[in-house]
């Protein structure tokens, strides 16, 4: 499990955009194209194994996130594809959560999440209150 922690006053500061990594897999005759950033994937698409094709698919990202740096990286993509497909056939139990709030709260809520975590706790998150414990 990675927990990240930033704080509001960081995130508006920065106005961070999402940082984009496109990917293209051989699969049959045609090329698995995937964009993700660190949240999931952004676009899967399966396309022709072709150079106009994979710069169709570039432009495309490059305009639906306009101002996110982008990076061609396979091995990344490549690996997020399988932790992906992985978590869907429940082989994977990975977990990444990113907490957005005030200093003062940020550690607090950390360390409350995982030690409901190693304690095997039910968490409820909602906007109002991210963590409220169930069950102890």
């Amino acid at each position: 499990m990675k927990i990240e922690a930033i704080s509001d006053k960081a995130w508006n500061e920065l106005r961070v955009r999402p940082f984009i990594v496109i990917g293209f897999h051989a699969h049959q005759s045609q090329v698995i194209a995937v964009a993700t950033n660190d949240e999931g994937i952004c676009v899967l698409k399966i396309i022709d194994d072709s150079h106009s094709a994979r710069q169709d698919f570039f432009s495309k990202i490059s305009m639906s996130y306009k101002g996110s740096p982008i990076a061609v990286s396979n091995r990344k993509t490549e690996r997020f594809l399988k932790n992906f497909f992985e978590e869907k056939m429940r082989k994977n139990t990975a977990l990444k959560i990113t907490l957005k709030g005030p200093e003062e709260k940020l550690g607090n809520w950390k360390f409350e999440i995982e030690s409901a975590f190693l304690r095997q706790k039910k968490i409820m998150f909602s906007a109002d209150n991210p963590i409220q414990y169930l069950d102890l």
